[in-house]
Order: structure tokens, then C-alpha cells, then sequence
């Protein structure tokens, strides 16, 4: 006989995302699994949180315990809109879990990430309003 394995239903993109506009910056909030499931309603929400007159977008992973590949390829897919928009693009607070497969996949090389918000935030920014690169190594965050 088989059985299956049911999984609780993924939580819906409304409420696994929220963000907060300021002037200067948009903070998007990811809370449970950044997976196959959960990726494609976020992906939709995450790059229509990213707008031109943003000068900053940080996306906060502090609720996020796991990401695969799908989720990974969310993160890649923002990122780029935000440089196709000139928008500096900041990771905030990644689980370990989220760290190692940064470091993994060598993304920690090009994504700029920090370990809080606040962080994120005080991150100074040039007078054309693009992020200065990071020469901290993410494995500081762990």
C-alpha cells in the first residue's frame, strides 16, 4: 500500500510577505520557507515591491528558517530587478541555513547582505544613492 505525506499547506503570499515603504527605502519582511511551494505567489509580491523610486529595498530574512533552490532563484530574480532599476538591493538577518547556501552557490561574492535590519539600513550610501560594494565576508554573520 502506499501512503502519502501531506505537508501543511504553504502560508499564503499576503501573509508570509510584508513590506514597509519610507521614503528612502522599502523594507520587505519574509516570514516561514522560502521553497518550490512558497516561491512563485512571493515572487510575484517581492518584485512588485521593487520600484524605481526606491533607493533601497532590503529584504529581511530573519523569519525565513529554510531555502532551497526555488527560493534561492526568488532572491537572484529580485536582485536583478532591483539593479535593472538602479535600486541597491541588501539581504538582512539569514539563517545559517541561508548563509551556507549563499556561501555555496558563491552568491555571498555578489548579494550584499548584513546581519540586521538595522544594519542594513545604516548602510552608508553614496551621494548617487547606490550602495557602496561590502567587503565584509557573510560568514561573519554566522
Amino acid at each position: 500500500m502506499l501512503h502519502t505525506v501531506q505537508r501543511p499547506a504553504p502560508e499564503r503570499a499576503d501573509k508570509a510577505l510584508s513590506v514597509l515603504r519610507r521614503p528612502a527605502h522599502t523594507v520587505a519582511r519574509l516570514r516561514g520557507e522560502l521553497d518550490v511551494a512558497t516561491a512563485p505567489p512571493l515572487r510575484d509580491r517581492l518584485l512588485a515591491a521593487v520600484r524605481p523610486d526606491t533607493r533601497l529595498l532590503v529584504l529581511d530574512l530573519a523569519g525565513v528558517p529554510f531555502c532551497d533552490a526555488a527560493g534561492l532563484g526568488v532572491l537572484l530574480g529580485t536582485w536583478r530587478r532591483a539593479n535593472a532599476l538602479g535600486v541597491a538591493f541588501v539581504l538582512a538577518a539569514p539563517c545559517p541555513q541561508v548563509v551556507k547556501l549563499l556561501e555555496a552557490t558563491g552568491l555571498d561574492r555578489g548579494l550584499t547582505v548584513r546581519a540586521t535590519v538595522a544594519d542594513a539600513l545604516a548602510w552608508p550610501l553614496t551621494r548617487h544613492g547606490a550602495v557602496r560594494p561590502s567587503r565584509a565576508k557573510v560568514s561573519a554573520l554566522r
